[in-house]
């Protein structure tokens, strides 16, 4: 690293820290873990949150990925509106060193479909209001080991086709 580029600038990190998502988010939960991030809720609301309890609960979710049998190259599709759970899987995928597949669920299933079996996705996490999208693409999947449903409510509660993880 060019020390005369970065002089004078204070670095927390180090001048060897590796800069990938594992780093940034950590990062960002030692040096402003009081910090909030604001984000809407499912109902319309907000909610806030630090990056402390951000970074834990990415933490978490690579640590029940990685329990699945995701590792490093696996693909893992992301069916999720623009939520906080969806903010934590792009943490938490590639901080196992997997790829993550942002599934574009406006696609029509044909494509969305073509697009999930090229890439050869594992996994798939999907929000439980995007189910019928889920299942509408199921009969064009070979790869696709297991299904995460993203919800709050007991798994009994949930109605789908799908063999949810």
């Amino acid at each position: 690293m060019n020390r005369e580029i970065v002089q004078g600038c204070p670095s927390t990190m180090g001048d060897d820290a590796q800069l990938n998502t594992t780093t940034l988010i950590r990062h960002a939960a030692r040096t402003h873990g009081d910090q909030e991030i604001v984000f809407r809720t499912t109902d319309g609301g907000w909610d806030r949150y630090t990056y402390t309890d951000c970074y834990q609960r990415v933490c978490r979710g690579a640590n029940v990925l990685r329990s699945l049998g995701v590792g490093p190259a696996d693909r893992v599709g992301v069916l999720d509106w623009n939520s906080r759970r969806h903010f934590e899987l792009y943490w938490a995928i590639p901080g196992l060193a997997a790829v993550m597949l942002q599934m574009n669920l406006r696609l029509a299933p044909e494509d969305l479909g073509y697009v999930v079996e090229h890439s050869n996705a594992s996994f798939i996490a999907v929000d439980e209001s995007l189910l019928s999208v889920a299942e509408a693409i199921v009969p064009q999947l070979t790869s696709v080991k297991g299904w995460i449903v993203l919800t709050d409510k007991p798994l009994g509660e949930i109605k789908t086709t799908l063999a949810p993880l």
